[in-house]
């Protein structure tokens, strides 16, 4: 890929992560510039994952996505208090 496209998809994938925290901001118990930096990563990974199942066998296919959606709960819990 170009440095045009690469930027291109960064500035989308910041786009809607940026729409995603907006949306989750008021009930997550995360701080907004945790969730917006989560939002962000999401948004990215969420289209490598899917290009990724779309070329995988579909066995393949559903363990991933079902490994996507674990990945995807752990991004929204909040920070681990240190002990």
């Amino acid at each position: 890929a170009t440095r045009e496209l690469a930027e291109l998809n960064i500035n989308d994938s910041r786009r809607n992560g940026d729409l995603l925290a907006e949306r989750l901001g008021p009930w997550s118990p995360l701080d907004a510039a945790t969730l917006r930096t989560r939002c962000f990563l999401l948004s990215q990974l969420t289209g490598a994952t899917i290009a990724l199942v779309l070329e995988t066998r579909p066995a393949e296919a559903r363990r991933l996505l079902r490994e996507f959606d674990v990945l995807i709960d752990t991004v929204f819990e909040p920070p681990a208090r240190p002990a």
